[in-house]
Order: C-alpha cells, then sequence, then structure tokens
C-alpha cells in the first residue's frame, strides 16, 4: 500500500474516532456555548475551572507528579503545598479574585505550586519570560498591575537596580543567602495555620480570567494575552482527546497494564505555552510525571529517558537531532519512550526520516502548531500522516478548533492559495491585556488572525 493510500484510509478512520469520542456518552462530548457573543463547540464534560483540574489529579492511587533534582512531589503532596499557598496569599498577601500575580524563575517544581495556588484563587497569573533584563521584568509587572511576584535569586537580582520603581512584593523561589525576600517554602508552611482551602470561597467559573501571558515582542514591546479558564482547560482536554483518537490508531500505543507511569520531560520553559500547557498543566490532566532539566543537554535528556522511564519528549525539532547525534544515544534504554513532539520550527523530512530509523517502531513522531494567543492549540500531524507529508503542518486540532486560510479581505482561499492563516475556538484568548485597539484588529467575528501566511 502507498503512503497516499494509507493516509486515506488514516483520515477516514480518524473521522470515524472523532465522531464516536465526541458523541454525548463520551468523556469528550461535544455541545456548544455563547463565549463573547461568539457560538463555538465546547467540551459539556469538562471541569469548571483549573482548581478542579488539581483537586481531580488527585482521585485514584497517589503517583509522582513534579521532579527536579532531588526534589520529588507526588499529585496529592503537590495539591496539598498549592492549597497552603493559596491560603497563605489570600490571608497574608490579601491576594482576590483578578489581582495579578506575576511568575519569574528558571523552571522548578515551585513555578508549578505557584501558579497554581494563584489560579485556586481566581486571580491572574502572570508567567514572565525568565530570559528578560530587569527593565522588562519592570514593564511586565507595571503593564499587568502586578500586586505579587515570585521570583528565584537571579531574577530579584536583575530586578534590585529598579528596586525603586518596584511596586510589587516579592517572594523568594531558591534564595541566596543574604535575600531579604520570604521563601516560598516558609510561606507555604504558613499557609497550614489558615486550615483547608475552600474553593467555595473562592468561586471561578469558566470564562472568568486566568492568565496573562507575554508574547515575544518581536515589534514594540510584549503584548500580554488575556485567556480564561475554560480557553487553557479546553486545549488540555484537546490534546488528551487527541491521544486517545492515536491510541484507537495504533493499538501498539495503548497499554491496559503499563510497565512504566506516563511521564514527560520538562525541556522547554514554563513561562511559554508550550512549557506551561501542552507539558505542565497537561500531565496534570493526564496524572503525568514531569521530570525538569536545569537547562538543556542531550546527554542528561537522554540519562533522564532510561533513568525515568520517560514516555514523551516535547521540544523544538533540533533537540531531537541533538539526542540522536549523541555518543549516548545508541546505548539508551528507550523502551518507555511513546512520543516524540516538536514545534516552533518546522522539522526538515531528512531529519523524520533519521527519527524513523532510529527511534523504537513504538515512537509516534510528531509536529504542532500553535501560538500563545490560541493557548498552544492549532494544527498537529503525526504517525503516518506525518511520514507522508514530512512539510505540512497537519490539520486543524479536532474536535474543537477550525482553521481558515483567509485574503486580506477576510475572504476564504481556495485550496493551494497562500494567504493569512486563522484559528477559531474556545481555547483562542479573550483579548490583549489592556489594549483594545490590537485585539479589535486580531479578533474577528471569533476568528483570530495570527499574522502567518499559510
Amino acid at each position: 500500500m502507498s503512503y497516499s493510500e494509507e493516509v486515506a484510509q488514516t483520515l477516514e478512520k480518524v473521522r470515524d474516532i472523532v465522531i464516536r469520542h465526541r458523541s454525548p456518552g463520551s468523556d469528550f462530548a461535544v455541545g456548544s456555548d455563547i463565549i463573547d457573543g461568539i457560538e463555538h463547540p465546547v467540551f459539556t464534560k469538562m471541569v469548571p475551572n483549573l482548581h478542579a483540574l488539581y483537586k481531580q489529579s488527585c482521585e485514584g492511587p497517589d503517583l509522582p507528579f513534579l521532579v527536579y533534582q532531588q526534589e520529588r512531589y507526588s499529585f496529592v503532596e503537590s495539591y496539598r503545598m498549592a492549597s497552603q499557598l493559596a491560603q497563605a496569599l489570600a490571608h497574608q498577601y490579601q491576594i482576590k479574585k483578578g489581582e495579578r500575580v506575576a511568575i519569574c524563575s528558571r523552571n522548578n517544581p515551585q513555578w508549578c505550586l505557584a501558579y497554581m495556588a494563584v489560579t485556586m484563587l481566581g486571580a491572574i497569573v502572570v508567567p514572565m519570560n525568565s530570559w528578560w533584563q530587569g527593565s522588562e521584568m519592570l514593564f511586565g509587572l507595571k503593564d499587568s498591575g502586578s500586586k505579587l511576584l515570585f521570583a528565584d535569586q537571579q531574577r530579584i537580582d536583575l530586578l534590585s537596580p529598579h528596586s525603586a520603581e518596584l511596586e510589587a512584593d516579592i517572594i523568594a523561589i531558591s534564595p541566596g543567602a543574604d535575600c531579604k525576600y520570604p521563601d516560598i517554602n516558609s510561606i507555604i508552611e504558613q499557609g497550614k495555620k489558615y486550615g483547608a482551602f475552600d474553593p467555595s470561597e473562592h468561586p471561578v467559573a469558566p470564562d472568568d480570567d486566568a492568565s496573562i501571558m507575554y508574547t515575544s515582542g518581536s515589534s514594540g514591546t510584549p503584548k500580554g494575552v488575556l485567556s480564561s479558564h475554560r480557553a487553557i482547560l479546553s486545549a488540555v482536554y484537546s490534546w488528551k482527546f487527541l491521544k486517545d483518537v492515536n491510541e484507537v490508531l495504533r493499538p501498539e500505543l495503548h497499554e491496559p497494564n503499563p510497565e512504566f507511569q506516563l511521564a514527560i520531560l520538562v525541556n522547554v520553559p514554563l513561562f511559554h505555552v508550550t512549557g506551561c500547557h501542552v507539558i505542565f498543566l497537561t500531565s496534570v490532566h493526564q496524572r503525568r510525571k514531569t521530570v525538569m532539566m536545569y537547562k538543556w543537554n542531550p546527554e542528561k535528556a537522554l540519562e533522564l529517558i532510561e533513568t525515568e522511564r520517560l514516555s514523551y519528549i516535547h521540544g523544538v525539532p533540533t533537540m531531537t537531532w541533538e539526542l540522536m547525534n549523541s555518543p549516548r544515544f545508541a546505548s539508551t534504554d528507550l523502551r518507555s519512550l511513546r512520543n516524540v513532539q516538536s514545534g516552533g520550527a518546522p522539522r526538515p523530512p531528512e531529519h523524520l526520516s533519521m527519527m524513523n530509523e532510529k527511534f523504537p517502531s513504538i515512537v509516534l513522531p510528531g509536529l504542532g502548531y500553535g501560538l500563545t494567543e490560541t493557548n498552544a492549540l492549532g494544527a498537529t500531524i503525526s504517525g503516518s500522516m506525518y511520514l507522508a507529508k514530512p512539510a505540512s503542518t497537519g490539520r486543524a486540532c479536532a474536535p474543537l478548533t477550525s482553521i481558515s486560510i483567509q485574503d486580506e479581505n477576510g475572504e476564504l482561499l481556495e485550496p493551494n492559495e497562500v494567504g493569512e492563516i486563522c484559528i477559531k475556538g474556545p481555547s483562542v484568548m479573550k483579548g490583549y491585556w489592556n489594549r483594545p485597539e490590537d485585539t479589535e484588529k486580531s479578533l474577528i467575528d471569533g476568528w483570530f488572525h495570527t499574522g502567518d501566511l499559510g
């Protein structure tokens, strides 16, 4: 059978599977709802907010969740610590619903706990670029109006020349010996005295504001992308939906009694939608162990694949290339590995051919396309379709996302015509923070105009 025939058969199977998976009796049942005056398809059985997602992860046997060097926290431990932190934020720092709290730090478990605590309160989390300089951090804090900042020592040092202009309180992550700010671990410990976290005291609706993530700012100052709980969760649930579809297409990926817990490597920054949503929050949803690196190193990554029994690798294509060309690759035990995804750049066809030869046959190669404004959801391609069309970025992520190619007048273009990629669905942002004109230009009738050509 030729690749084109195999792809045609695969597409037909995908259509049937998608129809079954989104039916009323499914965990991924799809209905419709009005969001900002526009009708969208939605998951009808999705949890209402991020706190409910965190709480749900504690159901069933307690499993390892956050792993970083010598630190290891289970799902139950992580939820308990985030709850104590939320209580401390509410009582000691008077953080209220809708107020902004920023995080700027190297990847570590405390980053994740801070994110959880802030969103549990209905406050708006602001994950800031940890590669920013002090002046850029100050801009992010002022632009978002953040009342509080979680920062590691390196970021605190970068901010110190701007301390006179700083209006936010600071809680330190991994502070140095002379740090004058309280340590996050001590704040978590203090949270115990306020009792158990009660979500009824902090009601959060699906369309309430959840996060502000800043764009790269390649033209002008970075723009804050405001997203709701529903937008983020719609993306997280969509990735689980696509995982289930892949397992139906390739039964060998489905393990009723798996030898190893699902586990993923955090080899990209948590402040980016890939790190935060595709890896961290999707791991909460799928009860997946999340293993963090201090910095990218292919030899260390291969060591972690073997020792932590990782099943997922997700990063830019060059990372996979470096793995395959490492002198350690051939001797690494890869039997836990199931999925090698990439995004942020196209993967050269010869790179994909090499992956198909070097990785075990069980490994599913894939590529995705998404933006901060869509909470990383957009298009995806994997398996036989990817091998047949290695230059393609795939199709719109089922079952909620729509993609169109439009001309400068907003008219739909025909196949093989080049125009602007536009994305519609409940995962699309609410708008740019305090930038109504930019929002009006980018969001038209529910379609987000990406500025990218396709």
